[in-house]
């Protein structure tokens, strides 16, 4: 098990240096980002996260409080990156079930039923997964080792849940993030790639021919998220100040056409990050983790009008509603 957790810490922990840089650039002519018209009114009632124990639970939003776990924590480790299907009403989850070996998960979020493997590969690490709008295909990143226990081979897939069918898209950089996102008509995939997000055709054979975000050198763009509105693409942006440490880190809206920013939905406070973000179904809300270096604690927050309210300080980052 304490092999299992190392190789699970290189794999999602490592890819997340950012290299120092000079110091970082303000958001000069970004406006604020606004919810679309007709967007609901209010949040969602629940999000799902770990459940803090290394499971997979489901939180109220008005509470923050977990009401239920769904899977507890096996003996391969912590389940993680759990996020939602396409209606909503299951999640998806990694969960590590030996050295450089893994399965992906599907739980109702009722908790009617136990949780079903929906991926399972021998001698790989299932990560990632990323749930399509018309739910019939999953993206995901398998992971393969070698001998001695690091990464061989890191590569993007996509598996049609009806016919239990997989095509291999390209080699990317796993992460301990949902660095994968379907576009809300299951057109497009934005995939977190080597400090950038790429999108790309979904049944696009190859990465080659993807729209990259631009990005300053010592950024990293990570927890890709399309938006209701076309084109629209919300990512965290993190950079480090002169000396190694957190400059700044901002959620921004991209135009996916230019792959310029466009606007900016919230800028985390001073000497903090954001980790995970998630917009619910409406295009409305945004669910933000905060992690902070000063108190050395993390909690996830929704965004009203460019500000941070609490949603929850008892459930971990990386929440999806």
């Amino acid at each position: 098990m304490l092999l299992v957790s190392a190789v699970v810490a290189v794999l999602l922990v490592g890819n997340k240096s950012v290299p120092p840089r000079p110091g970082p650039q303000p958001h000069v002519g970004l406006r604020r980002w606004a919810p679309p018209t007709g967007a609901g009114r209010t949040a969602p009632a629940v999000f799902v996260d770990g459940d803090g124990k290394g499971g997979v639970g489901v939180y109220s939003s008005t509470t923050g409080s977990l009401l239920r776990t769904l899977s507890p924590q096996r003996p391969g480790g912590p389940d993680q990156q759990a996020v939602l299907s396409g209606d909503h009403q299951s999640v998806y989850f990694a969960q590590p079930s030996g050295t450089c070996s893994g399965t992906i998960l599907r739980a109702p979020i009722s908790g009617v039923s136990p949780p079903r493997t929906v991926i399972s590969v021998p001698q790989t690490l299932a990560l990632e997964p990323a749930a399509s709008p018309t739910g019939s295909d999953l993206a995901w990143v398998g992971v393969t080792c070698g001998p001695s226990g690091s990464v061989a081979t890191s590569d993007l897939y996509v598996t049609n849940l009806n016919t239990e069918t997989t095509v291999t898209r390209e080699t990317v950089a796993s992460s301990n993030d949902n660095g994968i996102a379907w576009s809300r008509d299951g057109k497009l995939l934005a995939v977190e790639m080597g400090g950038s997000v790429e999108v790309v055709a979904a049944r696009q054979a190859s990465l080659r021919r993807a729209k990259t975000m631009q990005v300053a050198t010592g950024c990293r763009l990570t927890s890709p998220v399309f938006l209701s509105r076309p084109n629209e693409l919300a990512v965290i942006r993190t950079c480090l100040d002169n000396v190694g440490k957190i400059g700044m880190s901002a959620a921004l809206v991209f135009n996916i056409e230019t792959g310029k920013a466009v606007s900016r939905i919230a800028s985390a406070p001073r000497g903090s990050m954001f980790q995970g973000l998630s917009v619910d179904e409406s295009g409305g809300h945004i669910l933000l983790g905060v992690v902070s270096s000063f108190t050395a604690s993390a909690a996830n927050f929704q965004v009203e009008s460019g500000r941070l309210v609490t949603v929850s300080k008892h459930s971990p980052t990386d929440a999806e509603w």
